[in-house]
């Protein structure tokens, strides 16, 4: 079986047909249109998008490839929405596990080192007042039960490095956009990627469970290509990481326009200082200096700029962020723009053309 990877990719082994193939349950839309949540369904979205996840690394119908986990999710997410209450809601899920079926007991049984570093946060399968009863139990059995077998169709190890690999997660390039069903689908995919995968998860400065409570409506709104792009552009900012980031939405990503001012920009003790001209023309022809700090864009000041477009620089800290802010702090449409300039001790304002 030839893993869903390019450059695994061989022209003379036929790749094996998996669930994925088979199941085509979803493939023009999810069904739902949904645009806005209520309280309460957030609150039953945020649980199912924690069931889903652990369900997904952990049972063996769904860990073993027999279910298409992300259709599976569509088809218990209309009556996750309908729920009333959370005890509605807990019931929903008791029926969805039970048709997974039992898992078998483990012989042997995976067990966790006690040196092991970033261990899973599963104390919340204990949470009766959450979960019930029940569903606690059942969720506590699934997970004692995993055998030490540590294959998985969504997921394996780079060979001698150990890194994730996260395999058979379809793309559905063939939507033209995706719908509520499936922007759902992206949040719970990335947010539990992270909650499982993630090594540096417990620096993250933001409680993680309140992540994914905060994005459920915004991504939901999102139904437009520019605020879906934002949208998650800001929730990959959120584990303050700057390997992390989506370069497909560098054009939406303020300040937005095709064309910058041709210097080049640093942060310098949060001061944004020309530092050097990117065309040896154009560059002096601004009126710009090498030294100079731009203290304000078109009537904006770049402090409240900074403050403003942070959640859309993802990095591991403010000197990176801002360094990513700095190579696009003159972006903005062709024409002129307004600036507000120190120089040593006089403040200029100039007009430059982009």
């Amino acid at each position: 079986c030839i893993r869903d990877r390019p450059y695994a990719q061989a022209p003379d082994v036929v790749r094996e047909l998996t669930i994925l193939d088979t199941d085509q349950g979803f493939v023009a839309g999810s069904g739902l249109t949904l645009t806005a949540l209520t309280d309460r369904q957030v609150e039953n979205l945020a649980l199912l998008g924690k069931v889903w996840g652990f369900l997904k690394y952990h049972h063996p119908a769904v860990r073993s490839g027999q279910r298409h986990w992300d259709f599976d999710l569509f088809r218990v997410l209309p009556g996750m929405l309908e729920a009333g209450d959370r005890k509605e809601a807990v019931g929903e899920l008791l029926t969805w596990i039970h048709v997974l079926g039992e898992a078998p007991a483990c012989d042997p049984c995976a067990q966790l080192g006690d040196d092991l570093d970033g261990k899973p946060r599963l104390d919340w399968l204990k949470d009766k007042k959450l979960l019930g009863k029940t569903l606690s139990q059942k969720l506590m059995e699934i997970y004692e039960n995993r055998p030490a077998d540590s294959k998985q169709f969504y997921i394996s190890q780079f060979p001698s490095v150990g890194n994730p690999i996260f395999e058979n997660e379809k793309t559905y390039a063939d939507l033209d956009f995706p719908d509520a069903g499936y922007r759902l689908l992206a949040l719970f995919r990335y947010w539990n990627i992270i909650e499982y995968w993630f090594p540096n998860r417990d620096l993250i400065d933001r409680d993680w469970d309140e992540v994914l409570v905060a994005y459920l409506p915004e991504v939901l709104a999102a139904d437009d290509e520019e605020s879906y792009q934002l949208a998650f552009l800001k929730l990959i900012a959120e584990v303050d990481d700057g390997h992390a980031n989506l370069y497909s939405a560098d054009e939406y990503r303020p300040p937005v326009g095709p064309d910058r001012l041709p210097v080049v920009v640093r942060f310098i003790e949060d001061q944004a200082v020309v530092t050097a001209f990117a065309d040896s023309l154009r560059g002096p022809a601004t009126g710009l200096l090498v030294g100079d700090v731009i203290l304000e864009m078109d009537g904006r000041k770049v402090s409240e700029l900074v403050k403003e477009w942070e959640p859309f620089y993802p990095a591991s800290n403010q000197p990176h962020r801002l360094a990513g802010m700095a190579r696009n702090l003159t972006r903005g449409p062709w024409g002129p723009c307004l600036l507000k300039v120190k120089r040593g001790e006089t403040t200029l304002t100039l007009e430059p053309v982009r």
